[in-house]
């Protein structure tokens, strides 16, 4: 029997929202086990930063500056990527935005920013490089959800509502997709360690309420989703579509 490979020899890869936060930790670790990632994020410097420690790092990486929302700025970015590499083998959607406000109180400017990048952005990404990988009869999309996408918690409507679109669209673009060789699957982080939940932790009752309905009794790590992305990306998990992995130390279970 041989033993499907976690390597990532070759494999070009796009990584959205891969300047900071999980993005980044996700390329990286794509980038040591063989990937050469292309990170796109609307932040040029911070694409370039994190190219830069890969490629350092001895792994290959090149940055592009993108707005997901914009559908003409997702074409060029998809364009570029196949004139210069010939194919794209993975995209993971993993821009993202969110903010804690009340329903009542939250205005549609920020409603729509939300629902913009997290839903819309992912369906733009996916579907414009699925154009690709149809022609190429192969490849993997893996959207970043969150456990919001299964559970809810007060003053981050738009943030749920959010991920459980990247939920619902992940299953329906993967039954979609599958006659054309594409799989498509999800990830969905509990609470990581990044800049977006220094609120949060600056919260001390809600941070020990946070720990408390976590069965690991911590946050995870940025590098601690590096593996599961690998997984997804790679062909052990070539019989996978349509499925949502929980990383999440618990939280779910709970």
């Amino acid at each position: 029997m041989k033993v499907p490979s976690m390597r990532l020899d070759d494999k070009v890869v796009i990584m959205t929202g891969g300047g900071r936060g999980i993005g980044k930790a996700m390329a990286e670790g794509m980038a040591q086990v063989g990937a050469t990632m292309i990170i796109a994020d609307i932040s040029l410097e911070m694409a370039a930063q994190t190219c830069k420690e890969i490629n350092d790092g001895g792994g290959k990486a090149i940055p592009i500056q993108v707005d997901v929302t914009s559908e003409a700025e997702v074409i060029k970015m998809v364009d570029e990527v196949v004139a210069g590499y010939g194919r794209i083998d993975v995209l993971v959607n993993s821009a993202g935005v969110g903010s804690r406000m009340a329903s009542t109180e939250l205005p549609m400017e920020e409603w729509n920013r939300i629902i913009g990048v997290n839903l819309t952005g992912s369906f733009l990404v996916a579907r414009t490089v699925a154009r690709v990988m149809m022609q190429q009869k192969a490849g993997k999309i893996i959207n970043v959800s969150s456990i919001m996408g299964a559970i809810a918690l007060p003053m981050i409507a738009a943030y749920v509502a959010s991920k459980g679109g990247v939920v619902q669209m992940t299953k329906a673009l993967a039954v979609e997709f599958v006659e054309h060789g594409i799989t498509v699957n999800a990830i969905a982080p509990s609470y990581v360690n990044t800049e977006m939940i220094a609120t949060m932790k600056a919260d001390a009752p809600r941070f020990a309420d946070t720990m408390r309905r976590t069965p690991m009794c911590r946050l995870a790590e940025t590098e601690e989703l590096a593996g599961p992305i690998i997984f997804l990306a790679s062909e052990a998990s070539n019989f996978m579509t349509g499925h949502i992995l929980y990383v999440d130390g618990g939280f779910t279970a709970w």
